[in-house]
């Protein structure tokens, strides 16, 4: 950590400086691109991801930042943003074995394999986690636009 973000913890407290910390985070992705002021909304951590490692929202904005290259709908839950969502869930009760395969992939796809050596992918049937992440995303509520930029 560095004395830049000790000395905002202790000025502002921790969320405060979690935000600040992750605004140096999209600006490093966004480095280079032309983000319009929309876009830069659209790419705002949600409350969700707040206290979550640094490489779990960075992955957040680089998937939104090749949907806005790509013309596709923002609107739509990232990956991390499912991670986060599996994430809360497993502090409230035990995943079914389907949950926790799909967390270990989205883990996995998100910040890499880091921490990840002991979670195991297991599929009941071939398509079985894309169809559960199919169904978090449509569960996962965002407050971005589904204007596309």
């Amino acid at each position: 950590m560095s004395n830049l973000q000790d000395a905002l913890r202790a000025v502002l407290g921790n969320a405060l400086a979690w935000e600040f910390n992750m605004l140096g985070v999209c600006a490093e992705e966004a480095r280079g691109r032309d983000v319009s002021s929309e876009l830069w909304n659209a790419l705002a951590p949600p409350p969700a991801m707040s206290g979550m490692m640094d490489e779990v929202y960075a992955s957040h904005v680089r998937e939104l930042l090749a949907r806005a290259e790509a013309k596709e709908d923002l609107s739509q839950p990232t990956k991390a943003e499912v991670l986060v969502v599996i994430s809360q869930l497993s502090l409230q009760a035990p995943l079914k074995d389907s949950v926790a395969s799909l967390y270990a992939r989205v883990m996995r796809e998100v910040i890499g394999d880091v921490g990840c050596e002991v979670l195991s992918v297991r599929e009941a049937y071939p398509g079985e986690l894309d169809e559960i992440e199919r169904e978090f995303k449509r569960a996962i509520k965002t407050s971005r636009s589904r204007v596309t930029t």
